[in-house]
This record gives structure tokens, sequence and C-alpha cells, in this order.
């Protein structure tokens, strides 16, 4: 991995429990440095109460039907996060892939 692993370690990943999550889980399980920790969406409380417990460096978000990204990420607002979190979404529906970062650009 690039130079950035020494800081990639609990990744968490947040879907609906589809196929898609288990396809990017399977493909971020071959990298030792991460810790992945993987949710299915059940509440707004639950995520917001995970991710203050867990202090993950990466979210994935995969949106389908019972989340939006946007309102997600305006749910991490919320809370105090990481210093350099970065938060991925990754929409089926029109596949898009958004990053955003917190903290010093790298």
């Amino acid at each position: 991995m690039s130079h950035l692993s020494h800081w990639l370690r609990r990744v968490y990943i947040l879907g609906e429990g589809l196929l898609f999550d288990e396809i990017i889980a399977h493909m971020l399980a071959s990298d030792s440095n991460l810790r992945l920790i993987r949710r299915v969406y059940m509440e707004d409380a639950g995520f917001l109460t995970d991710v203050s417990w867990l202090h993950p460096e990466v979210i994935l978000l995969n949106g389908i039907e019972r989340f939006t990204c946007t309102r997600m990420l305006a749910l991490l607002f919320q809370i105090s996060l990481a210093t350099d979190l970065r938060v991925i979404t990754i929409s089926l529906k029109n596949n898009d892939i958004n990053i955003f970062a917190s903290g010093p650009d790298e």
C-alpha cells in the first residue's frame, strides 16, 4: 500500500447487508494493515454511537435505499471525529464515488 498505510487502520463499512457490501469488504480484506468494521445500517443513533466508540480513520458509506450518504455526512458533523478522518461514499444508483477528508492534506 502507499505511504498512507500508516494511518489506515480502522475502516468502518456501513451498508445495507447486500452482496455489494460483501464484495467491498472482501477486496479490502486482502490488506493486512486494515481492520474492517462492517455494519448494516439500522438507525441513525446506532451509527453515531458506533462511530463515536470505534473512532475509525476511514468511513465507507455504501448508500442504496435506506439511508442517503448526504444525510449520513450531516450526522457525522454532529459528533467529534478524528482530525484526519476520510469518508468515502459509494452509490450504486449512479456509480458515484466521493471522498471527503478532514485534517491535514496528505
